[in-house]
């Protein structure tokens, strides 16, 4: 499921920092690396909102934490700060 704009019920729940339904979606088989039509994925939606217990949630699930999107930080230069 997509919007318009690329986006995954994923990518919401992170930038929101809903970890709880992250968990959920990810046990569903939501797709980690998804990338909506900015390049951005779930991990870096959640890093640029400052949204540190969702990043650590995606990490867990083996989000790829060394891609860069766009002109957001890296996620593993965020969870450095975690």
């Amino acid at each position: 499921i997509r919007k318009g704009n690329w986006w995954t019920p994923l990518m919401y729940a992170a930038r929101a920092g809903a970890t709880d339904v992250i968990a959920a979606l990810l046990a569903q088989g939501a797709e980690l690396e998804a990338r909506n039509q900015e390049e951005s994925t779930a991990i870096s939606l959640a890093t640029r909102a400052g949204k540190a217990s969702a990043v650590q949630v995606l990490a867990a699930a083996k989000a790829d934490v060394s891609s860069r999107t766009c002109s957001l930080p890296s996620a593993r230069h965020a969870c450095y700060f975690l």
